[in-house]
């Protein structure tokens, strides 16, 4: 998963998400993804550990919205939450 970040000189930089084998908590590196539809993505990876070698897939799910879009599209219909925070009580 890439997400654009502007960088100082007013170009967009990518960062990478880092995902960890399960196995043996080493990086796995995305090897391809598929669009399942507009909000799920599922994702091939490879452990990046040559003693481990695990490949494996996920699915990625976009659950809700937090800032509705200002260009919706009306076949997306997501709930809107916003942000909440859990709170310890002692």
């Amino acid at each position: 998963m890439q997400s654009n970040k502007p960088a100082l000189n007013g170009k967009v930089r990518y960062t990478t998400r880092r995902y960890k084998c399960p196995h043996c908590g080493s990086c796995a590196k995305v090897r391809s993804s598929k669009e399942e539809s507009k909000l799920v993505t599922k994702r091939y990876l490879q452990c990046q550990n040559i003693e481990c070698g695990h490949t494996y897939a996920t699915m990625e799910e976009i659950v809700h919205t937090i800032t509705p879009s200002a260009m919706p599209d009306p076949s997306v219909n997501l709930e809107v939450r916003g942000i909440t925070t859990k709170t310890v009580n002692g």
